[in-house]
């Protein structure tokens, strides 16, 4: 049996720093709100944990096995699982690979989902927090350019590069922050779980997590020539069945998801006024001005030259 190394956190010092000297042969968490950066050139061990974990690459490479499924998380991306998650963490380089790992306790998850409002009630999304807490979580990589939550991440990580052991540990207050921005992210994954219609859970879960692969594909290439079978491909799946899941599961095809990528950035240039409508037609992959007004003007009924003026 894998020995488990265990730090008892206390609630003044939530933040620990581990390296090639301090790890034994297995890595858990305990069931509160932590964090863990690690230094490491050579790493293989279980992980356990008992909280929702964002497991972040701030240098090199590390390579996860979850419930089986390999995930190699790079510099910049983060890798989502939760508490009902088994595996484990391999590291091989030559150089320092350095990681950040944020654990949130599911009662915390569960708080901050109970007090989400749905918008079209004056309800509470319970099963938002069931879905990130539950069985039925799909784990999932993302770039933490593409995301609220990255940001956030983003911002400790400059603080710890500054000098880990003087990082001052995350109050309740910002763990509750945080949260807010992983659930604010993780909402649209959930409501395309609810429309993924099949008789299977596990098929469910599957599917979800390949159509988010994909969709993370055209999140970081959107503004390039990209097709239905790269994206199919980064997705694992046939050309014809990645675009009829997507398409459920996004309620809009990959074509239309990605063009609301490049409308959405066009649109933030504009209000950056750095550049020339011109300019950002041919930025966002528009053949020319008029084609991208139009698509502008349909998807936020107004016209480019109007919020620019």
């Amino acid at each position: 049996m894998p020995r488990f190394l265990y730090w008892p956190f206390n609630r003044l010092d939530m933040f620990r720093v581990i390296d090639q000297h301090t790890v034994g042969e297995a890595i858990t968490h305990a069931h509160e709100n932590t964090m863990v950066y690690s230094v490491f050139r050579e790493l293989d061990c279980p992980i356990r944990s008992s909280s929702f974990s964002v497991k972040y690459v701030m240098d090199g490479e590390e390579t996860y096995t979850v419930n089986g499924v390999p995930y190699r998380v790079k510099s910049g991306e983060y890798l989502l699982v939760n508490n009902r998650a088994e595996g484990k963490v391999e590291i091989g380089s030559r150089n320092d690979v350095k990681g950040l790992c944020i654990n949130i306790k599911p009662e915390v998850i569960a708080e901050v989902a109970a007090s989400r409002i749905r918008p079209d009630t004056t309800v509470a999304d319970l099963n938002l927090g069931m879905f990130l807490n539950g069985a039925d979580f799909p784990e999932s990589q993302h770039s933490t350019i593409c995301t609220r939550l990255g940001q956030y991440i983003l911002s400790i990580a400059k603080q710890i590069d500054q000098g880990p052991h003087r990082f001052t540990p995350l109050n309740d207050e910002q763990y509750f922050a945080l949260t807010e921005a992983l659930l604010q992210d993780q909402l649209p994954q959930y409501h395309s779980y609810t429309r993924i219609s099949t008789l299977k859970r596990r098929t469910r879960k599957h599917l979800l997590q390949q159509v988010w692969r994909g969709k993370e594909f055209i999140d970081t290439n959107f503004l390039e020539d990209i097709t239905i079978p790269q994206i199919a491909k980064e997705a694992c799946m046939s050309d014809y069945h990645f675009f009829r899941v997507f398409k459920a599961a996004m309620d809009c095809t990959p074509y239309q998801y990605m063009l609301q990528k490049r409308l959405q950035l066009a649109h933030t240039l504009i209000t950056s006024r750095t550049m020339t409508i011109s300019e950002i037609a041919i930025h966002t992959g528009f053949a020319d001005t008029a084609a991208f007004s139009k698509a502008f003007k349909k998807q936020f009924q107004v016209s480019p030259s109007f919020i620019k003026s």
